[in-house]
């Protein structure tokens, strides 16, 4: 199965380490960089906020990243509701 799935705690964590390193901290990880901190920030900015009105169990995150995670999950549950329509 592609990605990871992760507890709320753990999203929280990942969350405050990210607010921890800032911006400075976050332009030098080597998944990040200076080139992609400015999309990061405003992106955990609005994570964030989704994260906190909807009050999922466990979040699924790709390997390479959120997005492909949720479109990953959108097209397993659609290929799986059209087999039971089909069934």
């Amino acid at each position: 199965m592609d990605g990871v799935s992760l507890s709320r705690r753990a999203v929280d964590e990942a969350l405050a380490e990210a607010r921890a390193l800032g911006r400075e901290g976050l332009s030098r990880h080597p998944c990040i960089g200076h080139e992609r901190v400015e999309f990061v920030l405003p992106g955990c900015a609005i994570f964030a906020a989704i994260h906190e009105l909807w009050q999922a169990p466990r979040l699924m995150v790709a390997d390479r990243g959120l997005r492909e995670g949720m479109l990953m999950r959108l097209m397993r549950d659609m290929h799986a509701h059209k087999s039971r329509l089909h069934a």
